[in-house]
Parts: C-alpha cells; sequence; structure tokens
C-alpha cells in the first residue's frame, strides 16, 4: 500500500467485538438487558425519590434454549428520539440521554455487548405509544468490516404491547451449551439476579426465566423472582 500521509487506523470489526466481550461472563451479560428493563421503566414512569414501588406492573421474561435467546419487557419501549443513541457502539462525549434518571446501565454498551457475547443473529422490536421499530443484525454483519449500519424498519404501534423484544440466534456454541444444560445458565442466574437486584424497591419487578427443552415448545422452568414487596 502506497504511504500518502496517512494511516488507516479504525480496528476491525472483529477486534472491537471480541474486546468488547472478552471480560464478561454470560451472566452479566444478560444482567445487562435487564438493567435495560429497569432504565426503561423509570423513563416511561418517570422518576419519583418518594415512590417506594417504582416497578410496580413492569415485568420482564426470559426465554432460551440451545438454539435461542430472548428477552421480552413490558417497560416501555425505546423512544424514537433515542434510537440512534441507543445502537451506537458507546456513547459520544457530553451525550446527557437519561441525565436526570438514575439509570442502572452507564455507559451505552449493555444492549450491544450482550447480544455480541451471545450470538450472530438478532432481531429488536420496540415499541412505545408513539413509535415502534424493529432492527436486525443478520449474521453477515459481523464480517462486514466496513458496513457498521443496521437495517431499521417501522412496525406498528400496539397499545397492549408497549416494551421491547430482543431474539438472538445463531447461538456461541458455549452459550448453547449453557442454555441448552438443566445445571447451565438456568441453575446460576437465578441466584444471582436475586442478589443483584436485592433492593427493597426492586422487589416489584417481575421476572421470569423458561428455558426450553430441545425442539420441545414445553417449558421445563418457569418461575418468579421477587414478585412481592417485603
Amino acid at each position: 500500500m502506497a504511504i500518502n500521509g496517512e494511516l488507516f487506523t479504525t480496528p476491525t470489526k472483529r477486534f472491537f467485538v471480541e474486546m468488547l466481550t472478552r471480560d464478561i461472563d454470560l451472566e452479566d451479560a444478560v444482567l445487562d438487558l435487564l438493567d435495560n428493563c429497569v432504565d426503561g421503566a423509570l423513563r416511561m414512569k418517570g422518576y419519583n425519590p418518594d415512590d417506594e414501588r417504582p416497578y410496580d406492573g413492569y415485568q420482564a421474561s426470559l426465554e432460551f434454549s440451545k438454539d435461542m435467546f430472548r428477552i421480552t419487557d413490558n417497560c416501555g419501549g425505546i423512544p424514537e428520539q433515542l434510537i440512534e443513541s441507543a445502537f451506537r457502539l458507546g456513547r459520544p462525549f457530553g451525550d446527557r440521554i437519561d441525565a436526570n434518571l438514575p439509570t442502572v446501565g452507564m455507559y451505552g454498551i449493555g444492549m450491544k455487548r450482550a447480544i455480541f457475547k451471545i450470538g450472530r443473529e438478532c432481531t429488536i422490536e420496540t415499541r412505545t405509544d408513539k413509535s415502534g421499530f424493529r432492527i436486525t443484525i443478520p449474521e453477515d454483519w459481523f464480517y462486514k468490516e466496513d458496513d457498521w449500519k443496521l437495517a431499521i424498519v417501522r412496525i406498528p404501534v400496539e397499545a397492549k404491547n408497549i416494551g421491547t423484544q430482543i431474539t438472538v440466534r445463531k447461538l456461541l456454541p458455549p452459550v448453547a451449551h449453557s442454555f441448552g444444560s438443566s445445571s447451565g445458565f438456568s441453575e446460576e442466574f437465578g441466584p444471582k439476579v436475586s442478589q443483584i437486584y436485592s433492593a427493597p424497591t426492586m422487589r416489584r419487578l417481575h421476572l421470569r426465566l423458561m428455558r426450553q427443552a430441545g425442539q420441545s415448545s414445553a417449558m421445563t422452568e418457569s418461575y418468579c423472582i421477587r414478585t412481592k414487596q417485603s
């Protein structure tokens, strides 16, 4: 390559994705997605420091198997004005998004990092009471070094379906093994999430974990964590 006074130093996509996910385990990656649910509920309801039950009525469900991971919530969805920021890989200096909320997610990488940790194909559907969007990350996106764009389309607003659903397929082999095993993720995640979200105000957030066995749609596990205020 001829030297003309400039060097092209943009990191490769593979390097970026591998470095972003190297120091986080699977359970913490999924916790990042739950943090987004918590932040969405606060954004939807508005922050009131005197509210002892800020998450009452909000819920999230996790479904997973050796072939698929899905998280669904009713926590308000991503507003249209935040869509681009939500899918940027990090937040620029001076970004004041959610500056007035005590958000759990801090650096704007939780959702993307979790997706990259879990698999290589993803669909995100998110709806507020005013807008709805579907964003797709196809498997070949990870191998196109010069293409950082994501496809996005509008979807109908549904008053009874306000929230976000993230579905990941093409799971990475270690993740597929953990999700598919009865002694893997499903055994380890419940106690961890109970410990992380132990504050009394968090105990109204309803969480369901469901593990699919093989090709069957029957759920082998379904339980709730902290559904009542102590």
